[in-house]
């Protein structure tokens, strides 16, 4: 059985290289204003930031958020990004956990963890508990 290949995404302000699940989202959405992507789904250009308040500080210092969204961060959007930045700090478990929580939930019902497999019918990998078990040594019979 093939491994699964983890999409790798990098960090804006560091430059380092983390599963896309590990980091945060940030996107400027197709009507213009940037925001959190906690989905990591949504619609715009995105960029990637550890989520860790060291590098929020230095993408904020640095600018980088505005060459990797290709517009200029500030005003109303700032302030939120900030203020999200601030609940980092202050510890609210739900800021940063909400993505790997949902990949945890598909896990464990076993629903599809991509749109691929849903298509297909396939549970992407993730079979129910009462499955058949298959051949032995995984080959084709």
């Amino acid at each position: 059985m093939r491994t699964r290949r983890v999409p790798e995404r990098t960090c804006v302000a560091c430059r380092e290289t983390a599963g896309k699940r590990e980091l945060v989202r940030v996107v400027r959405t197709v009507a213009g204003p940037v925001e959190v992507d906690l989905t990591g789904r949504k619609n715009g250009r995105g960029a990637y930031l550890h989520a860790d308040p060291v590098c929020w500080d230095m993408a904020f210092k640095r600018q980088t958020l505005n060459g990797a969204l290709k517009t200029v961060v500030g005003g109303d959007d700032l302030t939120a990004l900030q203020e999200f930045r601030d609940r980092l700090v202050a510890g609210d478990a739900g800021v940063a956990a909400v993505p790997l929580a949902a990949v945890a939930a598909r896990v464990a019902t076993g629903t599809p963890t991509t749109r691929g497999s849903r298509r297909q019918g396939r549970g992407g990998g993730v079979k129910p508990a009462t499955a058949k078990p298959g051949p032995v040594g995984g080959g084709r019979a």
